[in-house]
């Protein structure tokens, strides 16, 4: 993993990691503004697994640190290339959860069968089959 974290955020100042418990790390930076930097960018993905980013702090039980939130991809079908655009498919997205980032694909309109959007979810939510919204004519949209 420790070649994963560097891979992932470049030469952004990472000093060591440690593996501390099963899939949990502990990762030591060369500054505080690169620990700043790293904790904002937030969650990442690896091998299509939430990597969840929490700061350290002194009283934290790694054993028994909870996640409430994740990062999960969704994907939206059937959605009229008129709302490809960013900001279009981030207030879509948002009705799931609150959405992080869309895949390069469909930033760059490569593949229109779905939109493929980074979303941070609760664990306990339940998750909507269809998102349904109202476009610009007080049409709804499913």
């Amino acid at each position: 993993m420790d070649g994963y974290f560097r891979r992932i955020w470049g030469n952004r100042g990472i000093d060591k990691v440690a593996l501390v418990n099963k899939g949990v790390f502990l990762m030591q930076f060369q500054s505080e503004e690169s620990k700043i930097r790293i904790i904002e960018e937030g969650d990442k993905m690896f091998d299509k697994k939430p990597v969840v980013i929490r700061p350290w702090k002194q009283d934290i039980d790694m054993k028994k640190e909870t996640i409430d939130k994740i990062p999960i991809w969704i994907r939206l079908t059937g959605l009229d290339i008129k709302y490809w655009g960013k900001n279009a498919l981030m207030k879509i997205a948002g009705m799931v959860g609150k959405p992080l980032k869309v895949d390069r694909a469909t930033s760059q309109k490569k593949r229109l069968t779905f939109a493929r959007i980074l979303v941070k979810v609760s664990i306990n939510q339940q998750y909507p089959s269809k998102i349904m919204f109202e476009n610009e004519y007080g049409k709804i949209i499913e």
